[in-house]
């Protein structure tokens, strides 16, 4: 039995030092105040003075260290728990060690009921997918994130044709890196499709700019649609790294382009502004939303991205003033909303 024991505390030096050298501490800070106490009766106040200041300095910090990491007190609860041991002599470890003890075997029990769990959205139909918007948008994302059924993830990465680009392309980016062979090579295939559609599209437009026939006004309306093509390439994330560069860059070409035979085209400078911004060039994005406030852009619809260039800046002020411009159309959007509740 004795050995058992010895064993035992063996174990615990070895595992629990820290454990074992707050309980010693403890002791330390009680049996001072204990002896303060037995000094005070013997007259000698100054002894038990000093005994009581260092006990009470010395007994929050081991029960502290006793603690769980997550529970541990904050250096000002220490402080508090000093001031404490100071003021009520004697008994304030104890009570303290009482306060820890029963605060960790009974903590407060946590109310858990408003939790529901429901279950992930499934497909009825095993040879459908569903063209409803609302429910691509808002479920897909997590049928494919944490769904183990391999079918219901295929048929969540085929139902991003029927959504919009701006949500399909952050499904498929995901879905890369599923742990399913058919599911990453699906997701692939329908990037690669979306990227061939928009390089389609710049090849008719550099073909038609071939032309000889072109008015000033079809080419540069051709110019703009390639810049914009240019742009979305990079705002879905299609393109990144040095190709993102390479795109914006390009589409800085094709809309500056355009802009010399449209120079009053207020939505071109706002494409400008947008592609300047991104390549951090913010004088000349600056310069192109002024542009197209002057040729009659609003500026509720200009508010977004001049806040957004004044925080590029670091001009928090602007940006405050921005976002109060922002029309209530684009404020009832959740993610915006967020936005201007945090800013204004």
């Amino acid at each position: 039995m004795q050995s058992n024991k010895i064993k035992s505390l063996d174990s615990l030096f070895k595992k629990r030092p820290e454990t074992v050298f707050s309980l010693g501490l403890y002791c330390l800070g009680v049996s001072l105040d204990l002896w303060a106490a037995q000094q005070i009766f013997q007259g000698f106040l100054l002894n038990a003075l000093v005994a009581h200041c260092l006990s009470a300095f010395i007994l929050p910090w081991p029960l502290s260290r006793i603690m769980p990491q997550d529970f541990r007190p904050s250096k000002t609860i220490l402080l508090l728990f000093f001031f404490f041991c100071l003021f009520i002599p004697v008994v304030s470890g104890f009570l303290l060690l009482l306060l820890v003890t029963v605060g960790l075997r009974q903590p407060k029990p946590s109310n858990v009921a408003f939790l529901e769990f429901t279950g992930l959205p499934s497909f009825s139909d095993k040879n459908a997918v569903p063209s409803n918007l609302d429910f691509a948008d808002k479920n897909v994302y997590s049928i494919l994130k944490f769904s183990t059924d391999e079918s219901e993830r295929v048929k969540a990465v085929l139902s991003t044709r029927y959504m919009q680009n701006k949500n399909a392309v952050p499904v498929l980016q995901l879905a890369l890196s599923d742990c399913a062979d058919e599911v990453r090579l699906l997701a692939f295939a329908l990037l690669d499709k979306k990227e061939k559609e928009f390089d389609s599209i710049i090849h008719r437009g550099l073909a038609k700019l071939k032309s000889d026939d072109l008015n000033p006004e079809e080419f540069s309306s051709i110019h703009y649609s390639i810049a914009e093509t240019y742009w979305e390439l990079s705002y879905l994330g299609l393109a990144k790294g040095r190709a993102r560069i390479h795109v914006l860059n390009s589409a800085k070409q094709h809309v500056s382009t355009a802009l010399k035979h449209r120079k009053k085209d207020a939505a071109m400078y706002v494409l400008q502004a947008r592609v300047m911004t991104r390549l951090g060039n913010y004088k000349q994005a600056r310069s192109a939303l002024d542009k197209a406030k002057i040729y009659g852009m609003s500026m509720a619809k200009l508010a977004l991205l001049q806040a957004e260039l004044a925080f590029e800046l670091r001009q928090f002020d602007t940006v405050r003033k921005h976002v109060r411009q922002i029309d209530t159309t684009a404020q009832t959007n959740m993610i915006q909303d967020g936005m201007v509740n945090q800013w204004i």
